[in-house]
């Protein structure tokens, strides 16, 4: 279900009260009502970061811009995707986790870290992990995606942590290698990131197919 839908040009252009114009979208397209602190994580991931790696001709106008966009029949959302063709002519996806998260420190559970979120220290999933279980879905279950050969990437930004010694660390390599992560000070790293993966905007049409695709495991997947 798409929440907030429109082209990178319009982005820029709503970037300065995109946090009210989220927060409306989701409560209209999702029926849910955003909690202030959510409301504010908006207001800096999006009005301010993303706004600073999207702001470059290197990514066309036209691609294709969803924001909490929650894949049909489950309870979370992704953050932020972008669509287009790629160098090939072929359709394709970025997928990219927004995270505040500024200390980040080591967890004894697999596949984690542990960050201060809820005002305390927590263990939260390996943002590369969530971002890349979110494309891995969409490969495996949605129609759309895997008879029309979409191409799919994904990575994860965290635009407030300023040291990636742990968020980068080799035990996390199996994901890191799929989706990389992105820290404050390398927003020119995950635009060109995007510009690999986005060459040619057609709009929100593709966003849109996916979001409408039926859902059903893929042969490789049956197999």
């Amino acid at each position: 279900m798409l929440a907030y839908l429109a082209s990178k040009k319009q982005f820029l252009k709503d970037a300065p009260i995109i946090e009210d114009l989220v927060r409306d979208a989701v409560k209209a397209n999702l029926n849910f009502k955003a909690p202030e602190n959510e409301y504010q994580s908006w207001r800096n991931s999006l009005g301010n970061a993303m706004f600073h790696v999207m702001n470059s001709s290197e990514i066309p106008d036209d691609a294709g811009i969803a924001i909490e966009y929650r894949l049909n029949g489950r309870r979370f959302r992704l953050d932020f995707v972008i669509s287009g063709l790629n160098e090939q002519n072929q359709e394709s996806i970025c997928i990219i986790e927004l995270k505040q998260w500024s200390e980040i420190e080591f967890s004894t559970l697999n596949d984690h870290v542990r960050t201060f979120v809820g005002r305390a220290i927590r263990d939260e999933r390996h943002p590369s992990y969530q971002a890349w279980s979110y494309s891995t879905l969409l490969k495996q279950f949605n129609e759309y995606v895997y008879e029309n050969n979409l191409e799919l990437k994904s990575c994860a930004y965290l635009h407030n942590c300023t040291n990636g010694d742990v968020i980068n660390d080799s035990r996390y390599e199996n994901y890191l290698r799929e989706t990389p992560v992105f820290i404050k000070g390398e927003f020119e790293g995950l635009r060109d990131y995007i510009a690999d993966q986005i060459f040619e905007g057609v709009g929100t049409e593709i966003i849109e197919k996916v979001d409408k695709s039926k859902l059903r495991p893929s042969k490789h997947l049956a197999e």
